[in-house]
């Protein structure tokens, strides 16, 4: 049973756009979850877990569920930062964590917005990307 993290990040580190933009490799691709490693390079992106909304049927629970996650680009250009979002949503838009299931729309992004984290210098530009996965716990 994979958690939706696990999966996510497996199948973003073997997307070909976004190892171009985050590294490659399990130690080099700067795909972190809850917080940014410290003195990490960038781009970087952080995927926090919000919410996992598990489905039941009568008289049990079953394998699917709707997970929210925030996904936080950072970077010290906000261009690349707006690039690295963009890449990351066509790579939602092929993603699948259910197995195939045709004709349904598995991962919605339900907001983004642009901010900035102002503690450094240069400040660090953010990009928060606020998604939603259809998720099967029995498929890896």
């Amino acid at each position: 049973m994979a958690r939706i993290e696990d999966k996510l990040r497996t199948a973003a580190m073997n997307y070909t756009p976004l190892t171009a933009l985050l590294g490659s490799g399990a130690n080099n691709f700067r795909w972190y979850e809850t917080q940014l490693l410290e003195g990490s390079a960038f781009p970087a992106v952080v995927v926090t877990l919000v919410s996992n909304v598990r489905d039941y049927a009568l008289d049990r629970r079953m394998a699917t569920s709707f997970t929210r996650l925030q996904i936080v680009v950072w970077d010290p250009n906000p261009e690349e930062a707006s690039t690295v979002e963009q890449t990351i949503v066509q790579f939602l838009d092929q993603f699948s964590a259910y197995g195939p299931i045709a004709g349904q729309a598995a991962n919605f992004v339900l907001n983004s917005r642009a901010t900035i984290y102002p503690d450094t210098q240069p400040p660090i530009y953010q990009r928060l990307i606020d998604v939603r996965v259809f998720d099967n716990e029995l498929v890896n």
